[in-house]
């Protein structure tokens, strides 16, 4: 697996967002298992150009004076009107434990087989993954049927990252 490295500030959470948004810096916390959460804050347009190159499942050097934390990108928090990262959560693995994550989705298959509708019944957690579970299902075709129903059913994507 591939490693992106990405300069991250820490913040002072009491501090005003506006401010830092208008300073083109993102705020975003870094939290884990057993580990405590970490305001941070780090440069717009790089990571604009990491998110591209890496998306959600690539692991991320963040380097907060000068100590490297491995982690991937949890969630992205994108303003309605405008679309920009307001927001980035950040989780922090351990190199040395395997990450498994699974994702229930109800779906609604159209007689010609098509899936036509889907919906997280059971979140991962994970924003990215449950967006690739439903990107991949959708793709799926199904046997088709005479009878004019629209058929549903519920079925788990299991990720393993190791």
């Amino acid at each position: 697996m591939s490693t992106i490295k990405l300069i991250a500030t820490e913040r002072d959470p009491k501090k005003s967002l506006k401010k830092l948004r208008e300073n083109k810096q993102i705020p975003a916390i870094l939290y884990g298992k057993n580990i405590k959460s970490l305001p941070l804050s780090v440069d717009y347009l790089r990571f604009e150009d990491i998110y591209a190159e890496a998306g959600e499942s690539t692991i991320i050097e963040i380097d907060s004076k000068g100590e490297i934390k491995n982690a991937l990108i949890k969630d992205i928090q994108y303003d309605p009107v405008s679309s920009s990262i307001i927001h980035i959560d950040f989780y922090q693995i351990n190199m040395k434990e395997e990450i498994t994550a699974n994702v229930e989705l109800k779906f609604w298959v159209l007689p010609s087989g098509e899936v036509s509708s889907i919906e997280v019944f059971e979140t991962s957690g994970w924003s990215g993954l449950d967006r690739l579970a439903s990107e991949t299902l959708r793709q799926w075709i199904f046997e088709p049927i005479e009878k004019d129903i629209i058929q549903w059913g519920i079925i788990t994507f299991l990720f393993q990252l190791d």
